[in-house]
C-alpha cells in the first residue's frame, strides 16, 4: 500500500474506497490505562475506531463473531461526484430515476450513500444493487424521526459517468460533504440460552457494512424471524482532535455571547439520527430489503 493525499489513510489497489492506516491511528492514540472507554461506542471518528480497537483487543473475545467493514470520515466537495461512500454532497443515482418525496409530495434531502464494493463478502446474498443511497427530511443537522419520510434507492457503480449532470430539486442535497474510509474489523459478542440473543460487547454502532452491530435499543431481531442486518446509516458528532482523517481539530462553535459551545451548532459538524440513533437496513423473511431507525 502507498499513502495517498488524505493524511491517515491509505491506498490498497484491491479495494475502492480509501483504507484506514488504523497502525497510525493507534499510535497517534494509544489506550492508556486511564483512557475511560466502552466496549460498545458509537464511531464516528479514526481517534474513536483506534481506541476502541485497542480495547477489544485486550479483552476476551465473545462466542460469536462476524467482520465488519466500517466507516470514518475525511473531507470532501460538495459537488464531487464519486459512487463511493459518503455523508452529503449529490447522489449517485441515475438522471431518469425520479427523486424521492416525503408523504406530502415533498422533495427529500439526500442523506448519505453506502457503497458495498469492498463488502461484498460481508453478506450472504446478492444485493439488489452496489450502492445504497438514503434520503429523509432533514432539519438543521435532525433526521426527521418519521420513517415514512424516509426512503432508500439502489444504484451501480456504472449507473452515471462524471460528465452526467443531473438537477437535484432546490434544498434537497446537504451542503457539505464527508468522504467514507474504510476499516474491515471484527465485532464479537457473547449470548444467552437463545443462540440469537446478542449483547453488545465488543461491537460498535458505526456507518457500517455487515450483519452485527451495536443497535440503539438493542438486537432487534429474534432468532426465528430469519433477518438478517445488511449496513447502519449511523449519527456523528466532528468534535475534538482530529474528528475527520485529513482535519486535525474541529472548530469550536461559540454562543451568541461569544463563550465556546460544548455541542456543535454547525449542521455539517453533527448529523443526528432523532438523537443519536441509527437507521439500519436488512432483508427480512421473504427476501424484502427494509429499514428502521432507534436512537
Amino acid at each position: 500500500m502507498t499513502p495517498p493525499t488524505a493524511h491517515g489513510t491509505l491506498r490498497d489497489p484491491d479495494r475502492a474506497h480509501p483504507v484506514l492506516d488504523i497502525d497510525l491511528w493507534k499510535r497517534k492514540f494509544p489506550l492508556m490505562p486511564h483512557t475511560k472507554w466502552f466496549s460498545s461506542a458509537c464511531i464516528d471518528s479514526p481517534k474513536q475506531l483506534a481506541l476502541i480497537e485497542q480495547l477489544h483487543a485486550s479483552m476476551t473475545p465473545g462466542t460469536h463473531s462476524a467482520q465488519t467493514d466500517a466507516f470514518v470520515w475525511k473531507s470532501g466537495y460538495h459537488g464531487s461526484r464519486t459512487p463511493l461512500t459518503k455523508i452529503g454532497g449529490k447522489p449517485w443515482m441515475h438522471p431518469y430515476t425520479p427523486w424521492p418525496s416525503d408523504p406530502d409530495g415533498r422533495p427529500l434531502q439526500f442523506i448519505a450513500q453506502i457503497n458495498f464494493t469492498d463488502s461484498k463478502d460481508l453478506i450472504p446474498f446478492d444485493l439488489p444493487g452496489d450502492i445504497l443511497l438514503l434520503f429523509a427530511r432533514w432539519f438543521d443537522g435532525y433526521i426527521d424521526w418519521d420513517t415514512e419520510a424516509m426512503h432508500i434507492e439502489w444504484s451501480n457503480n456504472d449507473a452515471i459517468d462524471t460528465d452526467t449532470r443531473r438537477e437535484a430539486p432546490h434544498g434537497s442535497t446537504l451542503a457539505f460533504c464527508h468522504e467514507g474510509v474504510i476499516h474491515r474489523t471484527t465485532q464479537s459478542w457473547h449470548t444467552e440460552d437463545d443462540p440469537a440473543f446478542r449483547m453488545s460487547e465488543q461491537s460498535m454502532q458505526a456507518t457500517l457494512i455487515g450483519t452485527h452491530a451495536d443497535i440503539p435499543q438493542g438486537w432487534p431481531f429474534e432468532g426465528d424471524d430469519n433477518c438478517t442486518l445488511i449496513c447502519m446509516f449511523s449519527s456523528y458528532s466532528f468534535r475534538g482532535d482530529w474528528p475527520l482523517c485529513d482535519i486535525e481539530r474541529a472548530p469550536v462553535p461559540l454562543r451568541n455571547d461569544g463563550t465556546e459551545s460544548s455541542f456543535p451548532d454547525y449542521s455539517a459538524l453533527s448529523t443526528n439520527y432523532a438523537d443519536a440513533g441509527a437507521v439500519w437496513i436488512y432483508r427480512d423473511k421473504h427476501g424484502d430489503i427494509k429499514f428502521e431507525m432507534a436512537c
